[in-house]
């Protein structure tokens, strides 16, 4: 209990001693009103004595809780008091004072669908080929869609994917009901999650191997410490940890390597997509013929083979983008066995493999 107590003093120290500096930007951390108080006046004096100035009018105070803040609470900055507001962006990430990332996401979301948006237009305008346009989008539109997603990749990331998805859509031409499974599948892709994830990985195993001296180990370990149980980015390494089989990892924080856990988690995370991809294509009733020719999660080489609009008309094809009975019967809520063939007597259902193979017209 000795060592512990001595641990837990030694890191509030640091908490209230430590000045975060990125940059050009100064970051106070406190978690006390006081504290935070004689944190600006130590800033004050610091300033003052190297004949430094600080940009008042850009300086505000985020507290991050969940609950209604009192109405006396103020701080100043000299004898100016300072702006308290509920949503601060810092370094390109938006933080709210609830602590949650939901209003962050849509942002960087909104930044990347300009550039998606502009890489299509390039795209159209170069007659790029598809494998051009995704390495672009790969390039250009995911680092904006993913930045700072080590901080904020928890929780719910849909508004992420349904850019990427968006994107491959508009590249294919197709529906915007078109399942994912499919898109997935015609052009090799797998979900940004797995992207996200690796990034909160690999954050998490430099502050466990990089230098301990740093304020972001510091913090790491207090956290570790004292709210293990409640920090929900910390349950989330723990279980992206234990979906890759590594449980004694987070249990020891110990790993061989920084390289060797990236890609044991890389593969565990790829193979679970894979094995939820076959599942999806096997169940699904829309994919009764595309499971027919469609085995593997990996680029289609009728992308390379074909001119552009072959492609579009055979991938249209393949994920269901026509008009045959099998597709408009459901668009109009005709049951399957009634979708019938209007060009022939056969009785059979009117759908890509009649077409194709039996269909006498």
């Amino acid at each position: 209990m000795e060592n512990d107590n001595e641990l837990e003093t030694e890191l509030d120290c640091y908490l209230k001693l430590f000045i975060i500096l990125y940059a050009d930007d100064t970051v106070l951390l406190s978690e006390s009103q006081v504290d935070l108080q004689k944190q600006l006046d130590t800033l004050s004096e610091y300033c003052e004595l190297w004949k430094l100035k600080v940009n008042v009018q850009k300086s505000k105070i985020v507290i991050f809780s969940k609950g209604r803040l009192p109405n006396n609470i103020k701080f100043n900055y000299k004898d100016i008091v300072l702006e308290i507001v509920n949503e601060f962006t810092y370094l390109g990430v938006l933080f709210r004072r609830t602590g949650s990332f939901l209003k962050a996401k849509k942002a960087q979301a909104n930044k990347a669908m300009c550039a998606m948006y502009d890489v299509i237009k390039k795209g159209r305008l170069h007659n790029l080929s598809i494998e051009c346009q995704i390495e672009l989008f790969d390039k250009i539109v995911k680092p904006i869609l993913i930045y700072g997603s080590e901080v904020w990749g928890f929780g719910n990331n849909s508004v992420i994917e349904r850019v990427h998805m968006k994107f491959c859509k508009l590249l294919l031409k197709v529906k915007n009901s078109t399942p994912n499974f499919m898109i997935y599948g015609e052009l090799g892709r797998y979900p940004l999650e797995i992207d996200i994830k690796l990034r909160i990985i690999n954050y998490w195993t430099k502050l466990l191997s990089g230098k301990q001296e740093k304020l972001p180990a510091i913090l790491y370990k207090y956290s570790l410490y004292k709210y293990k149980n409640y920090i929900t980015w910390l349950k989330h390494v723990k279980s992206i940890l234990d979906e890759s089989g590594l449980s004694f990892v987070w249990d020891t924080q110990y790993f061989v390597n920084d390289t060797w856990l990236y890609t044991i988690v890389k593969q565990n995370l790829v193979d679970q997509f894979k094995q939820k991809w076959h599942t999806n294509v096997q169940e699904s009733p829309k994919a009764i013929n595309y499971r027919m020719y469609k085995e593997n999660c990996e680029f289609e080489y009728y992308f390379k083979n074909l001119d552009d609009r072959n492609i579009i008309t055979l991938c249209r094809l393949r994920t269901g983008n026509h008009r045959f009975p099998i597709e408009t019967g459901r668009w109009e809520n005709v049951a399957r066995e009634n979708r019938k063939c209007l060009l022939c007597n056969s009785g059979d259902i009117g759908d890509e493999f009649h077409y194709i193979f039996m269909c006498s017209v």
